[in-house]
C-alpha cells in the first residue's frame, strides 16, 4: 500500500466519528463518563443501536465546547476491527492512536516492533506498560467496537495493563458484549465505571426531546408513550420511526401496528424507509451493504451504471444528510461506514434483491480496487466473500 493510501485508511481508524446533527445532549451519561476519568477503566457496554459510539464522541465534543478549563487534556481514539485480534497489529494501532495526541509516546515498544524482533506477548505487554507509565501527560484512550476482537491475546494485554494501571491513562472500552476482562476483581477494587444497556436507554423525556427535533410531524403524548413502550428506549428504532413518518397520515394507527420485539420493529421500519427512498439511493444502499467502509471513489469503481445522471457523490451526500445510519470516519469526508445493525439489515435486504452472481461480481470489483491501492489484506477478504 502506498503511503498516501495507508495514511487515509489509518486515519479512519484513529479519527473520532462525528456527532449526528439530531443528537441530543445526555448530561446524566456525561456525568458518568466524567466520573470515569478518576478510574482506570470505563466500560460502555450495550446492544447494537443504543448510541454507544455517538455518546462517547458527543461527550468529548461537549468538553471541547465548554472551554479549556473543563476540556479533556488528550483523547486518543481507535476503531477496532477483527484484524486487530493479532496482538502485534493491535499494539501498533494502539500506539498510533496515542501518538495522535502525544507524538513520541511508547518509543521503546514501537522500536521493538519495528526491529521485527520476535518478541513474546508478555515482553510486549511489559514494554507497553512501562512506556505508558512514563507518559508525562494524561491521556484517555477510547477503544471502539471491542466486540470485534477475537482470541485472548489482546484482552490478556488489557487485563495486565488494568492490573497495575498507569496513572496517566484512562481506558474507555465500547462494546456490544461484556469483554473477557477480570471485571469482578476490578469492580471490587473500584477501578471500573460501568455504563450499561439500561443506562443507555432513552428516558421518556429523551424520547420526547429527540422526537421534537427529528420527527417530520408533531407527536402527541400518546404517540410518545407508545414509542417509549414499544421501543424500550432503543435509539436506533426511534431514529427509524422518525425517518418512516414522512408520508404517514394516521400516526396513531401506524404506531399501533408495531408488533413484536424491537429488532423485528427495526426490520419493519427499515423496509418502510427503503421503499420511500429514490430508486438510485436504494440501489446504492443495497449494492454497498457488504462494505465495511466506503468512499466515493470505491463506490464509483464497484457500481456499474449507464445512466449519465448517476452521481455517486450526490447519493452519498443524500444518505449522510438523511441520517441513514452512516458515520463519517475522517475530517475530509472521504470515508464512511454504516451503523452495524443498519448494515446487517441492508445485507439481508440485498440478499433478496440482488442475485448471488451480481453480489459476487461486486465483491470481486471491491477486491480489485483494494488490490490497486496496495491493500492486499482487504483485497483477499473481499475476493473470498
Amino acid at each position: 500500500m502506498d503511503n498516501t493510501q495507508s495514511a487515509v485508511l489509518l486515519e479512519t481508524k484513529l479519527h473520532r466519528p462525528r456527532v449526528p446533527r439530531n443528537f441530543i445532549a445526555r448530561p446524566r451519561l456525561y456525568n458518568m463518563l466524567d466520573r470515569g476519568l478518576d478510574h482506570p477503566l470505563t466500560l460502555v457496554c450495550a446492544a447494537a443501536g443504543f448510541g454507544k459510539t455517538t455518546l462517547v464522541s458527543a461527550w468529548i465534543e461537549s468538553h471541547k465546547q465548554q472551554g479549556s478549563s473543563t476540556s479533556l487534556p488528550n483523547v486518543a481514539w481507535l476503531s477496532l476491527e477483527e484484524s486487530e485480534s493479532d496482538l502485534d497489529q493491535f499494539i501498533r494501532y494502539f500506539i498510533g492512536a496515542v501518538r495522535t495526541v502525544i507524538p513520541d509516546a511508547c518509543a521503546e515498544t514501537w522500536g521493538t516492533l519495528e526491529q521485527s524482533v520476535n518478541a513474546s506477548n508478555s515482553l510486549l505487554g511489559v514494554l507497553l506498560a512501562n512506556d505508558l507509565a512514563q507518559l508525562r501527560q494524561q491521556v484517555t484512550i477510547v477503544l471502539d467496537d471491542c466486540h470485534l476482537i477475537g482470541g485472548t491475546d489482546v484482552y490478556e494485554l488489557l487485563s495486565a495493563l488494568l492490573e497495575h494501571p498507569p496513572e496517566s491513562v484512562n481506558l474507555i472500552l465500547i462494546s456490544r458484549f461484556v469483554p473477557p476482562l477480570p471485571l469482578p476483581k476490578l469492580r471490587a477494587r473500584g477501578k471500573v465505571v460501568d455504563i450499561s444497556n439500561q443506562d443507555m436507554r432513552f428516558t421518556g423525556d429523551e424520547v420526547h426531546a429527540y422526537a421534537d427535533i427529528a420527527s417530520p410531524h408533531p407527536l402527541n403524548q400518546r404517540n410518545l408513550e407508545t414509542l417509549e413502550l414499544q421501543l424500550e428506549g432503543w435509539i436506533a428504532g426511534l431514529q427509524l420511526v422518525t425517518l418512516s413518518l414522512q408520508d404517514v397520515e394516521d400516526i396513531d394507527a401506524y404506531l399501533a401496528s408495531f408488533d413484536g420485539p424491537p429488532v423485528r420493529i427495526f426490520e419493519f421500519l427499515l423496509h418502510e424507509v427503503l421503499t420511500k427512498l429514490p430508486s438510485a439511493v436504494k440501489s446504492f444502499l443495497l449494492m454497498t451493504a457488504n462494505l465495511e467502509q466506503l468512499s466515493v471513489k470505491l463506490c464509483e469503481h464497484i457500481i456499474p451504471h449507464d445512466d449519465p445522471d448517476w452521481d455517486t457523490d450526490a447519493i452519498v451526500d443524500y444518505v449522510v444528510n438523511a441520517n441513514l445510519f452512516i458515520t463519517r470516519l475522517d475530517v475530509q469526508g472521504h470515508w464512511y461506514r454504516y451503523h452495524p445493525m443498519f448494515r446487517d439489515v441492508l445485507k439481508r435486504a440485498a440478499a433478496d434483491a440482488i442475485s448471488q452472481e451480481h453480489a459476487q461480481a461486486i465483491s470481486i470489483r471491491v477486491a480489485y480496487w483494494y488490490e490497486s491501492q496496495g491493500s492486499i489484506d482487504q483485497a483477499v477478504k473481499y475476493a473470498l466473500h
